[in-house]
Parts: C-alpha cells; structure tokens; sequence
C-alpha cells in the first residue's frame, strides 16, 4: 500500500513540476461593462471595477 502512495505521489509531483516549468503566453485585454457604452462604470449599487479577456495558446 506505502509503494502505490508513493508511486502515485511520485507521478503528481513530475506532472505538476512539468506544468509549473513550462512556459505560459497569455494574452489579455480589458473588457467594459458596457460594449454599447464603455463610460458606464456603475449599475443599481454595482461599481464596475474591471475585467480581463484572457487567452492563450497553450493547451
């Protein structure tokens, strides 16, 4: 039981090693509130502070 834990610890940490050493492009640009009207930063009691398109070519 102690070797299958540590074959499977073993196995998730050199995935997760790969994932953290590999290089990441990521693209972003700023999406508003309003597409129609990019000005409107508050709705109701809602203020709009900002958000992120993101995309990447990574899989």
């Amino acid at each position: 039981m102690k070797t299958r834990l540590f074959v499977l610890a073993a196995v998730f940490l050199g995935f997760s090693l790969e994932l953290i050493a590999a290089p990441l492009s990521l693209q972003f640009s700023p999406i508003p509130l309003s597409e129609d009207n990019p000005n409107i930063k508050v709705v109701g009691s809602l203020e709009y502070l900002g958000g992120l398109k993101l995309r990447s070519e990574n899989e």
